[in-house]
């Protein structure tokens, strides 16, 4: 039996995981926020561009109105509302505890997902699902303890974490029945369309618009810039609504969860950055999670 969903929904969270660290490593000098509008916007003329190869127009005409509202709404939602409250978390209180309050995404998809779709899992997955949580925990909590020591952080430090959790878990829900009657490709460019006017929105309401242009144009914000654009955006969103199209969104959330895990040998590859065992134990974890839940 095909496993394009799962495959997919893996390969977004590989991108995903190297795309972090060419922003940690190269975004330094580039606002959040201007780095969000500009691979939405380029991201959109990529897809608008394949779509014209591909289907002889540019701007997707869809079956009807609903499922542009859903995915736009999508876009509004999980880029721009969700993406702002987690670059606001990783500054409050860091990337490691940002992404393991991050990890109860899957938890909300799941239970929207029984009250919307009905979606049931096995009890092989749903035991899939545990282990890849257990294994994202260990890891995460891991390497962050050591940081936490010493440092206030209160309550309300916590709720930009928490609500960038809820945008994206929203957005995937919204994904998914904006995409009942719409091939991936129609998704992609309705949800950036829908991420861009969002942005737009928040730049004019932030009197933030002049930073668009005001850049500092070096070679590492065209090649951060490039590099989210093109596979952070274009290509891995494209493979997530591969993958809610075709997997129910709370597997699909789950495996594009992994990146917390995905990210010790790619950073061990590229950086040097010594990875401990605990890591490793945490890595196995996961993976086994994974294979656990895509078995029917």
């Amino acid at each position: 039996m095909t496993r394009i969903g799962e495959i997919a929904a893996l390969s977004a969270a590989l991108l995903w995981t190297s795309t972090s660290l060419i922003i940690e490593r190269k975004g330094k000098n580039i606002s959040p926020t201007i780095l969000n509008f500009y691979r939405m916007f380029l991201g959109l003329i990529l897809v608008s561009l394949v779509m014209f190869f591909k289907k002889g127009f540019f701007i997707s005409k869809g079956s009807s109105l609903n499922p542009w509202l859903w995915l736009m709404g999508s876009g509004v939602i999980g880029f721009a509302f969700g993406d702002v409250f987690l670059f606001k978390s990783y500054q409050l209180i860091g990337a490691r505890l940002t992404l393991l309050i991050y990890s109860f995404n899957p938890v909300i998809i799941t239970m929207l997902s029984f009250l919307i779709f009905g979606e049931k899992l096995s009890l092989i997955n749903l035991l899939g699902i545990i282990v890849i949580f257990c294994g994202i925990l260990l890891v995460v909590t891991k390497k962050k303890v050591d940081k936490l020591r010493g440092k206030n952080i209160n309550f309300y430090d916590l709720i930009p974490a928490f609500m960038a959790c809820f945008g994206q878990a929203v957005g995937v829900i919204f994904s998914k029945l904006g995409m009942v009657t719409l091939d991936p490709l129609d998704a992609t460019q309705m949800r950036l369309a829908g991420g861009l006017i969002g942005m737009i929105i928040l730049l004019f309401v932030s009197k933030n618009l002049k930073g668009i242009v005001n850049l500092n144009w070096d070679k590492d914000s065209y090649l951060t810039i490039g590099y989210v654009s093109i596979i952070g955006t274009f290509i891995a969103v494209f493979l997530s609504m591969i993958a809610i199209k075709n997997t129910p969104a709370a597997i699909a959330s789950i495996l594009m969860s992994t990146q917390p895990v995905l990210i010790l040998p790619i950073s061990r590859i590229f950086t040097k950055e010594k990875v401990q065992l605990v890591e490793i134990i945490g890595a196995f974890m996961t993976f086994l999670g994974v294979a656990l839940l895509i078995l029917k």
